[in-house]
């Protein structure tokens, strides 16, 4: 997981979906390496794993928001696997929940 994650934070582009789309999943795939060392016993590395997801997911929320304010161009009607939430509609709050974590 560390190395996909370390080759997701130099992306770049100008598909602001699609890397806002980047960036989610990479949350996505901090919090599951920090289940991992947490079941490890590695707790302090948990610990940062998911405090960098949240991190990021403050941040994606927040532009999200702010582009939301704008007049909108044509949004793609896909995600990089298929699958929902979109970049934005989730934060580390809601990785606390059960229900959240089902529909995952």
């Amino acid at each position: 997981l560390r190395d996909v994650i370390s080759s997701t934070t130099t992306v770049e582009g100008t598909d602001t979906y699609l890397l806002q789309s980047v960036i989610a999943k990479e949350c996505e795939a901090r919090v599951a390496l920090a289940s991992v060392l947490w079941s490890q016993d590695r707790k302090p590395e948990a610990e940062r794993e998911l405090g960098e997801a949240c991190e990021r997911m403050t941040v994606l929320e927040a532009d999200v928001v702010k582009r939301q304010a704008k007049p909108k161009g044509i949004q793609p009607r896909y995600t990089l696997d298929g699958s929902r939430p979109d970049p934005g509609e989730f934060s580390c709050s809601r990785f606390k929940k059960r229900e959240f974590l089902r529909q995952l």
